[in-house]
């Protein structure tokens, strides 16, 4: 997630402004060099699409991501029993955990996953309890894990814990 990039606001609306300044530099230059693409035209489709999406699923506009991820933090943070990567963590589903009832995080929780290991991240993945595996779901996207076998056992397994929705989405946004 590229917000976790980001150590403070003040340098995520930094890097903002400076793609936006990229974006217009080189939209200067496609015009000068006979380009076809108008960033006019765009914004304006850009926003029939956000107002039409705000309408008919009732979504509501992120102003800031850097500000909206932080509020997720802390509105979770009473309830995660697992730190990730992304800082998000693993919440529990009901009462705050106490300490002493808190899972155990993955074996790579703090450091890379080791994809070229697939024998040994996939029988972890066949017999890790929930919390651990979603911890290491969640660092296997912070960290762009795109091993084959590795995913594949990450669906058998969602598909096993009763979690066909989540697993098809994932073999779709993966291919496999």
């Amino acid at each position: 997630m590229l917000l976790n990039d980001f150590d403070s606001e003040t340098r995520y609306l930094q890097y903002l402004r400076e793609q936006e300044e990229e974006t217009d530099e080189e939209e200067e230059g496609e015009e000068e060099s006979g380009g076809y693409f108008s960033r006019a035209t765009w914004k304006r489709e850009r926003g029939i699409v956000r107002d039409s999406a705000l309408a008919r699923f009732g979504f509501r506009l992120i102003p800031n991501g850097y500000a909206y991820i932080q509020e997720a933090r802390l509105a979770r943070s009473n309830n995660v029993i697992l730190p990730t990567t992304d800082g998000l963590g693993v919440a529990s589903r009901g009462e705050r955990a106490e300490a002493s009832k808190k899972p155990a995080p993955h074996p790579w929780h703090g450091k890379p996953i080791p994809e070229r290991e697939s024998e040994q991240l996939v029988a972890y993945i066949e017999t890790a309890e929930q919390a651990g595996l979603f911890g290491f779901i969640r660092d296997c996207q912070a960290q762009g894990a795109d091993n084959y076998e590795v995913i594949r056992a990450i669906c058998t397994r969602l598909f096993a814990l009763g979690l066909p929705l989540e697993a098809r989405r994932l073999e779709y946004c993966m291919n496999i």
